[in-house]
C-alpha cells in the first residue's frame, strides 16, 4: 500500500477506492463518502494509505473525469489538488507566527524545510500548479458565468484552499477580456494560486482572529512577497515572470503598497490583475471580524479607491468583466421574489436569474427564470447570501442531474 495524500478525494462524494491507516485497518470502505474538509485533512494528517491505483498520483486526473464535466465539479476538483498540496507545504513551515521576525532566519527556515521536503520524492511543484492553472482555465472556457457563481457562492471551507482558486478565476476572465494570451494568462494564474505560499498557516491563524495584528504579524505580511518568492524558487519555480508578479502584488498605483512602494507604470499588468481579484475575491468572503460584502458592493468599494489603491483603468475593466450583479449574487425583485443572478446579461443592470423564494420567503417548488428587464422582475436591490438555502449549482446553471 501507498500513502495518499486526498487530491482524488472530493468531499461529499463517494469514495473511489479503500482506504487504509498505517496498520493496515480498514477506516473507509469504497462508496462512503467524507462529509468535511476538516475531517479529510485529519485522515490525511493521521495517515491514509490506499492500494487502489485510483487513490495514487497528485490529482491530474478526475476519477470521474468523462461522468463530471461540469464547472462545478472541475473547481472541486482543483481545491482538492490545492489543499493537497499546500497541506504538504504547511507540515513543513510550523504551525503558528513566530514569536519575532529575522529575514535571515526565516529564509534559512524555509529553505532546509523545502530541501526536507523534497527529498524523500520529487514534489514536482511548478507542474503541479501548472496543471491546476490548466484545469482553472478549462473550467473558466467551459463557461465563465457558472465559474463567477461559483465563486460567489462557494461553501465555507479553508481559507487557503478556496482564496487562490478564487483569485486565480477571476484573474483568469478579467485577462481574457484585456486579450492576454493564454501562456501569460497561465504564469498569472500560478502567482494566484501561489502569492502567499509563505504565510499560509498565519492565514489560516489570522482568518478567525477578531483581535488587531501585532507586531510580527504585520511584518510577516510585509514580507510574504518576498518569502514566497524565495520558497517557489526554492521549489524550482524559473518562470519570472510568475515571481515577478508575486513580488508586486502588493504595489499600489499612488506608491502606498509594499514591498518597495512601486507606482504606476513601475508595476507590472499581471500584478495589478492580481491585487484586483485579491482585494474582490477578500472582500466578498466573511472574516472573523466582519460579514462578506455583496459583489455589487465590493465593486462600488473598488471603483471609489481607482486611481489609488487600485488600477484605474483595470478596475473598469474589472466591473465589466463581472457585471454590476456578478453570478452568484442574490439579489431582491420587484415582485418580492428573492433570486440568485445566473448569467450576466447584455445590460449591466439586467442580468439573468433565477428566483428561488417567493414574496413571502417560502422556497420555491421550481427554479423560475426571470427576465430582469421586465418591469415586474427588474432587479430592486443586491442582499445578502442566504446562507439557509441549500445551493444547487447544477439546477441553477442548467446541468442536468449532475451531483
Amino acid at each position: 500500500m501507498a500513502r495518499i495524500n486526498g487530491a482524488n478525494i472530493v468531499v461529499g462524494q463517494p469514495l473511489a477506492f479503500d482506504c487504509y491507516d498505517s496498520k493496515g485497518n480498514l477506516l473507509l470502505q469504497r462508496g462512503q463518502m467524507i462529509g468535511s474538509e476538516k475531517q479529510l485533512d485529519a485522515l490525511v494528517e493521521r495517515g491514509l494509505f490506499s492500494d487502489d491505483a485510483a487513490a495514487k498520483g497528485d490529482g491530474k486526473n478526475d476519477p470521474a473525469k468523462d461522468e463530471k464535466q461540469t464547472p462545478f465539479f472541475m473547481m472541486d476538483n482543483c481545491k482538492d489538488r490545492v489543499r493537497a498540496l499546500f497541506n504538504a507545504i504547511k507540515t513543513h513551515c510550523g504551525t503558528k507566527p513566530p514569536e519575532r521576525v529575522v529575514l535571515e532566519e526565516l529564509q534559512q527556515s524555509y529553505r532546509d524545510s523545502i530541501r526536507n521536503l523534497c527529498s524523500g520524492r520529487p514534489l514536482n511543484f511548478p507542474e503541479r500548479i501548472l496543471n491546476i492553472g490548466k484545469g482553472i482555465q478549462a473550467l473558466c472556457k467551459l463557461d465563465e458565468d457558472a465559474a463567477l457563481g461559483a465563486i460567489h457562492l462557494d461553501p465555507i471551507c479553508r481559507y487557503t484552499t478556496i482564496h487562490p482558486i478564487h483569485k486565480a478565476v477571476l484573474s483568469e476572465l478579467v485577462a481574457i477580456r484585456l486579450d492576454i494570451p493564454p501562456p501569460e494568462r497561465l504564469s498569472i494564474l500560478a502567482a494566484a494560486l501561489t502569492a502567499n505560499i509563505s504565510i499560509l498557516n498565519l492565514q489560516e491563524f489570522l482568518h478567525t482572529q477578531h483581535r488587531p495584528l501585532t507586531a510580527t504579524e504585520k511584518e510577516l505580511i510585509a514580507l510574504h512577497p518576498q518569502l514566497s518568492v524565495e520558497m517557489l524558487r526554492e521549489f524550482g519555480v524559473e518562470d519570472e515572470s510568475w515571481l515577478q508578479i508575486i513580488w508586486q502584488h502588493h504595489e499600489r498605483p499612488d506608491g502606498g503598497g509594499y514591498p518597495v512602494g512601486l507606482k504606476g507604470a513601475d508595476i507590472g499588468r499581471g500584478a495589478k490583475i492580481l491585487a484586483l481579484a485579491d482585494i474582490y475575491g477578500t472582500m466578498i468572503k466573511p472574516r472573523a471580524h466582519r460579514a462578506a460584502l455583496h459583489g455589487k458592493e465590493a465593486l462600488g468599494r473598488m471603483f471609489v479607491e481607482r486611481g489609488g489603491m487600485i488600477d484605474g483603468e483595470l478596475v473598469h475593466v474589472f466591473v465589466k468583466t463581472l457585471g454590476i450583479y456578478p453570478p452568484g449574487s442574490f439579489v431582491k425583485l420587484r415582485n418580492g421574489e428573492t433570486a440568485i443572478v445566473i448569467r450576466r446579461g447584455t445590460a449591466a443592470a439586467a442580468p439573468k436569474v433565477k428566483s428561488v423564494r417567493d414574496p413571502l420567503g417560502m422556497p420555491l417548488a421550481y427554479l423560475s427564470e426571470r427576465d430582469t428587464a421586465r418591469q415586474p422582475f427588474a432587479i430592486s436591490e443586491g442582499i445578502p447570501h442566504d446562507k439557509l438555502m441549500a445551493i444547487n449549482f447544477h439546477a441553477l446553471w442548467d446541468y442536468g442531474r449532475a451531483g
